[in-house]
């Protein structure tokens, strides 16, 4: 978003005076002229529909050297108008460039292998042509859960490439132990009650006394 700052006609500016602007977290600050224009970015969050300006006066300057840019604190005294004594504060300044190491043929060639290394696998795995092709139908179909719609089409592009690994089997689930952890013998089944009953009785004829022999063989036996 700009905004722009202007004086009214007629009112001159006064010496030594700074505008400060504020929108969201970003403040931006300038010698008061004019006519002066800000650029922020869009602070968010219902943000953006209000500023705050701030008017100050110099009171003191100081032009500072920075002795190192290790981090090292340095001591300085500014000088103010409007006060007896100096203001005095401690500052510190840290480069941010770390220094940058030139590349031999060694890490250039280790790059190289691990680039080619990652082409060749997405290449294998046609891993870019699956996602382009999802994309574009979740993009045709705008499902309401595109996540659980991209899963599904990369799944069942898995079940149709060659070699794809078969679905594992669930295992039986084992038989349940009692509480006390140790299998517990079944009881027999009762008998029917026709088993339990006394066998039946023989018939009349098995009762009844062997035949008699016959007259012949109840003969003496003849004389020697």
């Amino acid at each position: 978003m700009e905004v722009v700052l202007e004086a009214i006609e007629g009112q001159a500016p006064p010496v030594d005076t700074f505008v400060s602007m504020r929108i969201g977290d970003v403040q931006k600050q300038s010698r008061f002229a004019s006519s002066r224009t800000y650029r922020f970015p869009n602070p968010g969050d219902g943000r953006a529909g209000f500023g705050r300006i701030e008017v100050f006066k110099r009171i003191g300057h100081l032009t500072v050297g920075f002795e190192s840019l290790e981090g090292d604190s340095q001591d300085v005294e500014v000088p103010c108008d409007s006060m007896d004594n100096a203001l005095r504060m401690r500052l510190a300044v840290k480069s941010l460039e770390a220094a940058k190491e030139p590349v031999g043929p060694e890490k250039k060639s280790r790059t190289r292998m691990r680039v080619d290394a990652a082409q060749k696998y997405l290449s294998e795995h046609k891993l870019e042509e699956v996602l382009a092709e999802a994309m574009r139908e979740v993009i045709a179909a705008k499902p309401n859960d595109p996540h659980g719609f991209l899963s599904d089409l990369i799944l069942k592009r898995r079940e149709k490439a060659p070699g794809a690994p078969e679905a594992v089997k669930p295992a039986k689930a084992a038989p349940e132990l009692p509480e006390d952890g140790k299998a517990q013998k079944a009881a027999p089944h009762p008998l029917p009650e026709a088993a339990k009953a006394a066998p039946p009785p023989l018939p009349e004829a098995a009762k009844a006394a062997p035949p008699p022999l016959p007259e012949a063989e109840k003969a003496a036996p003849p004389p020697l």
